[in-house]
């Protein structure tokens, strides 16, 4: 028969700080022990991590549709326009960070009820941010189709000899809406309002202010003059000097300019008695 061999004889060889028995293992936590701080802070690291992958998603979200709205036609044509496809850029971006980080949310309630809090009040910021940039861009597209009005009466003047250009960038921060130069030598800087009650002093002295400032940097198109001219686009029969500023409406623009640069028509019966005197 072989000896039997004594099971601690290997632990006689081993300092006695290095001797673990069963005894000494760590206890398993209990499913209702609370947290330890390495499980916290792991957590907390998990949110961040989430909260980065979010604003990456946002920022390649906006690139993306930005790509993708530069094909749409018209991008360049006025300051409300671009202005209403960026407001798009951003509701689409933050639409789809938030609907991304609500799932989040829900695949970590089961997990922990901290990071799915966060990631919900996360979701709702996005949402709102959402819902507020597509409330601005319908008001920037009225403000867009109130300009491209106003761009469909000024183009039967270019058949007169008249020259246009719109969205004109003025000082850097935003353009004049359009600009009528007429072939007597004299401008028009024409700023576009939906509505009467959407101007102020206020509005009339910034087209005066885009009216000299056109005279002093584009003298070779208005060597004659240029003249501030407020357009209101939903009102009828409007014709009148404020402030130093003509407000017309647009049924009344093209006739109105005529007469100011003095390039009206004469009427017909008129044209043609001259004509047979002559």
């Amino acid at each position: 028969m072989g000896t039997r061999r004594n099971p601690t004889a290997r632990y006689r060889r081993l300092p006695a700080d290095r001797i673990r028995t069963r005894h000494d293992r760590p206890p398993t936590p209990s499913p209702g022990a609370p947290i330890r701080a390495e499980s916290k802070r792991g957590t907390w690291n998990l949110v961040g991590i989430v909260c980065l992958s979010v604003l990456v998603l946002a920022r390649s979200g906006r690139s993306f549709v930005r790509r993708e709205c530069e094909l749409l036609p018209m991008i360049r044509s006025s300051f409300p326009r671009r202005q209403q496809y960026r407001r798009l850029r951003r509701a689409a971006a933050s639409g789809a960070a938030g609907l991304a980080t609500g799932a989040c949310a829900v695949g970590a309630a089961s997990v922990a009820l901290e990071v799915a809090g966060v990631l919900l009040l996360v979701t709702s910021g996005l949402l709102i941010d959402a819902r507020r940039s597509l409330r601005l861009a319908a008001r920037s597209r009225i403000g867009a189709r109130s300009e491209d009005d106003v761009r469909r009466a000024l183009a039967a003047l270019e058949r007169e000899g008249w020259r246009l250009r719109h969205s004109l960038i003025y000082r850097g921060r935003g353009d004049i809406d359009s600009v009528a130069i007429a072939p007597t030598g004299i401008a028009f800087a024409i700023e576009t309002k939906t509505k009467t009650k959407t101007f102020d002093a206020r509005h009339l002295a910034g087209v005066q202010e885009m009216a000299a400032w056109l005279y002093r940097r584009r003298r070779r198109w208005c060597h004659r003059g240029a003249l501030p001219i407020l357009c209101v686009v939903r009102a009828r029969g409007v014709e009148r000097v404020q402030d130093g500023v003509l407000v017309v409406s647009a049924d009344r623009l093209v006739p109105s300019l005529r007469a100011a640069a003095g390039t009206s028509q004469r009427p017909a019966f008129l044209a043609a008695d001259t004509a047979t005197r002559t």
